[in-house]
């Protein structure tokens, strides 16, 4: 039982009568933050009577003990990281904290400084507690702003999905939520990342350079940094990431897919680069065998893997000549591609119920991929085009072999080449780490550093 009283803005004593006043407690709720006990009240039979000596209108409260709401857990806020900048940023569950310190450390041994954040901490000290991706926004652009050295790098390590609170019975759970958008011009909302570090100015292009881990177990964080680590610090012997391959759809009214790739091996692959090129074409093959040529292909070691055509969630080609179940398959070990997808939704980490083609090549124990470029959403093949032009210029060219640079560059070529298909900067996702460095000492003589560069 509860009663609620506001009093008068002057001197009054009050008086309450009740049919039973057992138990009964009295507080001035005046601040509903702070309650207060009031001592001092005369209890009379059914009688409680009190003053209000002050003359200044309080609230009130007569209730039992047993009506009180009482918490049945309090949680200390955590407390963000000491210190007023980072050249590169991790920000993770907590669950996976204990699987970073072989990336931190390889991170601090090319000269970078890094700060690692347990994303709880974000969410109380910039969300009051509620795990928003407003939240994270938020640090981050306040990083931005006020860190010397402001992040280069963000590594957010934790899967999220469109439906964080798990209200279907079969959603996954989100470790790290996507920051969703309505930049679709199919289907609207989508997981964009990328608005996660448009922090300066109104532009679309990224003011630091972003990736996500995926992970939905300390198991699975271990192996994705174990590859990443790997393929830096003890890369796997051979000329294998000197070899290129492009896959390529066949030709309908979306485009001609083939003709693209092409293009694009024709521009950028000169020695002592190699480069193979499978090209479904149901005049000339079949889904069987252009499935093994991919097979063969991935098992053997590629540096990078293109798909360009037509795709979903879990597979390439309408003929299903690459599968998520394909996957488990592959055991290609420490020899990992870069993998481009340029091609619709094998990027929507954020599907509540199913896995994806890109998780699943990053998380693969056996070999899959160390990092995977693609959409969380739909596009076409013009705005894929102009952003595999900008990747490949940046990293065959211009000799930039951090990952988030090249993605980078293509985000900006799309920009200024292909502008109508802007939405595909917010949708195409970086499964990965950003400060990968694509590994070049593949051929006799070939050596390739790449420079300290400061902002």
């Amino acid at each position: 039982e509860q009663l609620f009283a506001e009093g008068a803005n002057a001197q009054r004593d009050y008086t309450v009568t009740l049919a039973n006043g057992a138990g009964l407690r009295l507080y001035d709720v005046t601040n509903p933050a702070a309650p207060a006990f009031l001592t001092g009240t005369v209890w009379q039979n059914s009688q409680v009577n009190w003053g209000d000596p002050d003359g200044v209108g309080h609230s009130y409260l007569l209730t039992t003990s047993g009506s009180l709401n009482v918490p049945t857990a309090v949680r200390l806020p955590e407390s963000l990281p000491t210190g007023s900048g980072a050249d590169y940023l991790i920000i993770s569950h907590a669950d996976f904290l204990p699987a970073l310190t072989p990336l931190v450390a390889l991170r601090q041994s090319q000269g970078l400084a890094v700060t690692v954040v347990d994303v709880q901490a974000i969410y109380d000290g910039f969300g009051y507690g509620r795990s928003t991706p407003e939240a994270i926004r938020s640090y981050l652009d306040d990083a931005y702003q006020s860190w010397t050295p402001a992040p280069t790098y963000v590594v957010l390590v934790g899967d999220g999905t469109s439906d964080p609170k798990q209200y279907g019975a079969d959603s996954q759970a989100t470790w790290i939520p996507p920051y969703l958008a309505d930049v679709d011009p199919w289907i609207g909302e989508v997981a964009a990342d990328n608005q996660y570090v448009t922090v300066d100015g109104d532009d679309l292009l990224p003011d630091m350079l972003i990736g996500r881990l995926p992970v939905n177990s300390l198991a699975q964080a271990q192996t994705v940094v174990n590859k990443i680590v790997d393929y830096e610090a003890t890369p796997f012997l051979g000329d294998w990431n000197g070899r290129f391959t492009f896959v390529s759809d066949d030709t309908d009214s979306a485009g001609n897919f083939a003709a693209h790739a092409a293009s694009l091996e024709q521009t950028y692959v000169t020695a002592p680069w190699r480069s193979s090129f499978i090209n479904y074409d149901p005049l000339v093959n079949t889904e069987t065998a252009v499935q093994a040529e991919i097979q063969q292909s991935w098992q053997s070691g590629q540096g990078l893997l293109m798909y360009t055509g037509h795709s979903s969630i879990h597979q390439w080609g309408a003929e299903r000549f690459f599968h998520l179940d394909d996957v488990p398959t592959l055991t290609n070990g420490g020899r990992l591609p870069v993998v481009l997808q340029m091609t619709c939704l094998t990027g929507s980490f954020q599907q509540p119920f199913w896995d994806t083609l890109d998780e699943a090549l990053l998380r693969q124990p056996t070999g899959g991929a160390v990092a995977v470029w693609g959409s969380s959403g739909l596009g076409v093949g013009t705005g894929h085009n102009a952003l595999a032009n900008g990747f490949l210029d940046a990293l065959m060219v211009q000799n930039e072999l951090r990952l988030g640079t090249a993605v980078l560059a293509g985000k900006l070529s799309l920009l200024i080449n292909s502008p109508a298909n802007q939405d595909l900067v917010d949708t195409f996702t970086l499964l990965g780490d950003p400060a990968t460095l694509y590994n070049v000492d593949f051929w006799p003589g070939l050596q390739t550093y790449l420079p300290i560069t400061t902002r």
